[in-house]
């Protein structure tokens, strides 16, 4: 078909002038299994490109996955300047297989070739240099040189004086890491969401995977691309975000005050007698001076117990205690006393039947000695003993025995009555120590009564004091919340005129969305981007899952077309993993490849690179060359992209 048959009716392009091909494309992937032995070596062409895995969809056909497309994708990202090309299980398979393994790409970049070659393997001998093709060169230089030259190159190719508008977590360093992402999705991420680019168990090491990344930094990297982000908004809305997390602070703080400052005012109001349940007309003042009447009212109270009573009562427990102790003393020592004489009188008690004996055998006495009667002893002498019989000491001794013990019953019975006397005056005592004890308790209880009531007025005022303070430390944190409140909301509506400044800018892309939307999927409705505190809000006529993803889809491509003529920073390349994947129809799915076919006309040549893996059949005029540029098969291994099972 001749160019100027080609209808151009609702998607028109007016390309970039001086331009006859791409600013970026791939114009060849080569897969090396080691130096010098070549796996694949697969030429691309400028605008669409197709790589095909063919699924049957039976048991025993050919299976569309495991064919290698994916990798391809990732080789190709990897030779842009991505840092990873897989998850570790796949790496290992790789390094396992192929040890010495390399991939390497004919890029070109704003006209001029860049030779990129990589390895697979654990040893980063990467190569980035200017040069016709591997074909035409005999060898590489020595040295690595790396992949800085290029991705420098490609980063002031396309991003040069917005490098310093890039969010920190990307930087410069990762600016064309980031654009790359957006260019070349994840087929992990299923255009789930505009914002999704990479999958954290990609394995790529691009600045935006990661479960953790600021879907706002992404969404910076998009309009930066686009040219729809000033450093005045930039500036805008660091201002705003740094508000905002002081007002995410400001605001619980100042709940929790109001909850404490609530709950106290109710405490006083009980502590006050005033209605709890009417608190709302209750300010400090009031509380406060509440507070100090009540302990001034406390204070001048009648003293129920003066100082002086309480030290003459103490002085009459003291006293009664003394009298208790000395009757306890002289207890115990009569106690000890008649217990004495007890123990005098019971032993002398024991001797008193020899006693009795003796005194009946005074009548008749005989010598103790030898036995004979005294009488006859005196009358006839006595032949035994040679000492004399002393009657008369003897009845002596008997008497002083029983003098002892008269007087020892005596002093008992007396010690008894003395007894007796002493516990009547402890009873006394110990009543009249209890009386005491009883009215000084009064009194303690009366002053202690009085100096509680005191200290609860004066805690009481001290809550008041409290609330006064609480109710200033409130009254700010309000007004530091209204403050942060007011910036927040005019640095809403400096963001909202810096974005209007970029109104052009979005409608372009809203009405480049709607004409690539109505070549996808013709409709009468109207399509169109809008551009929010939220991000990117895409309005389609229908909605559903698959038409979600066809909305990133339709948008990448719009934004691909905007670079073909030259009104953004987008480079003008983009792949797009399984599409069909994603739930797209099967007229949907066509129309992605015939919009494509359409944007190739506009230009002495095609402007963009798309590239577009399936395993669904594509439509059938681009299942062959020139669009078709790429088959491999999930079986047999020969089939597949490394030509080999891993």
């Amino acid at each position: 078909m001749q160019r100027d048959l080609f209808s151009t009716d609702g998607l028109n392009l007016k390309p970039a002038g001086g331009r006859v091909e791409p600013r970026l494309w791939v114009q060849r992937l080569i897969i090396w299994k080691e130096p010098g032995k070549e796996i694949r070596n697969i030429p691309l062409k400028p605008g669409l490109n197709v790589v095909w895995s063919p699924d049957e969809g039976s048991r025993r056909g050919q299976i569309g996955h495991g064919g290698g497309k994916t990798t391809f994708c990732r080789f190709l990202r990897y030779c842009l300047g991505e840092s990873g090309y897989g998850p570790d299980a796949q790496r290992r398979a790789v390094l396992e297989k192929m040890p010495a393994g390399q991939v390497g790409a004919e890029v070109r970049l704003d006209g001029e070739t860049w030779l990129i070659r990589r390895a697979l393997g654990l040893h980063k001998e990467d190569y980035a240099l200017q040069g016709p093709s591997f074909a035409e060169i005999s060898s590489l230089p020595a040295e690595p040189t790396g992949m800085h030259p290029f991705t420098d190159a490609a980063t002031r190719s396309f991003l040069d004086g917005a490098v310093q508008l890039m969010p920190a977590s990307i930087g410069s360093g990762g600016a064309w890491q980031a654009l790359l992402a957006w260019m070349t999705r994840d087929q992990e991420c299923r255009f789930g969401n505009m914002l999704d680019w990479r999958s954290p168990d990609s394995g790529s090491h691009s600045p935006v995977s990661g479960r953790n990344r600021s879907q706002e930094d992404r969404l910076a990297v998009m309009r930066i691309v686009l040219d729809a982000l000033r450093p005045e908004e930039i500036d805008t809305g660091r201002r705003r975000e740094a508000v905002g997390s002081t007002l995410s602070k400001q605001r619980p703080e100042a709940e929790q005050l109001a909850w404490n400052l609530a709950r106290l005012r109710r405490r006083l109001a009980r502590n006050l007698s005033l209605n709890p349940d009417n608190t709302s007309g209750l300010d400090a003042t009031i509380i406060k001076t509440r507070a100090s009447e009540q302990l001034a009212k406390v204070q001048g109270l009648p003293t129920v117990a003066t100082l002086d009573r309480l030290r003459a009562a103490r002085s009459e427990v003291e006293a009664a205690v003394r009298e208790q102790e000395q009757a306890k003393a002289a207890i115990e020592i009569a106690s000890g006393k008649k217990a004495s004489e007890e123990l005098l009188a019971k032993v002398l008690g024991d001797e008193l039947p020899e006693l009795s004996a003796q005194n009946q055998r005074l009548e008749h006495p005989v010598c103790p000695v030898c036995g004979v009667l005294i009488d006859k002893a005196r009358a006839e002498g006595c032949g035994i003993s040679d000492h004399t019989c002393d009657l008369e000491a003897l009845r002596l001794q008997v008497g002083n025995k029983l003098a002892m013990r008269q007087n020892a019953l005596a002093e008992t019975a007396r010690l008894q009555g003395e007894l007796a006397t002493l516990q009547g005056r402890l009873a006394i005592a110990d009543q009249r120590l209890q009386q005491q004890r009883h009215s000084l308790a009064q009194l303690e209880r009366a002053a202690q009564d009085r100096s509680d009531e005191i200290r609860s007025a004066e805690r009481i005022l001290d809550r008041a004091i409290e609330f006064d303070q609480a109710s200033a430390e409130l009254e700010a944190a309000e007004n530091a919340v209204a403050r942060s409140e007011s910036s927040f909301k005019i640095l809403g509506e400096e963001l909202e005129v810096h974005r209007s400044a970029i109104t052009d800018v979005v409608t372009q892309l809203s009405d480049r969305f709607d004409a690539v939307f109505r070549e996808v999927t013709p409709t009468d409705a109207r399509c169109s981007v809008k551009l929010d505190g939220h991000g990117f809000g895409l309005k389609v006529p229908a909605d559903g899952l698959a038409i979600g993803s066809l909305k990133i889809a339709v948008f990448d491509l719009a934004v691909m077309s905007m670079a073909v003529e030259g009104t953004t920073r987008h480079p003008g390349f983009l792949i797009h993993d399984s599409p069909r994947e994603a739930d797209l129809g099967g007229s949907i799915y066509t129309g992605l490849f015939d919009v494509a076919k359409k944007m190739e006309w506009f230009g002495p040549s095609p402007l963009f690179q798309y590239i577009v893996t399936t395993t669904t059949e594509p439509p059938e005029e681009f299942c062959s060359d020139p669009w078709l540029r790429l088959l491999v098969k999930g079986s047999p291994p020969e089939e597949r992209l490394l030509g080999m099972d891993l």
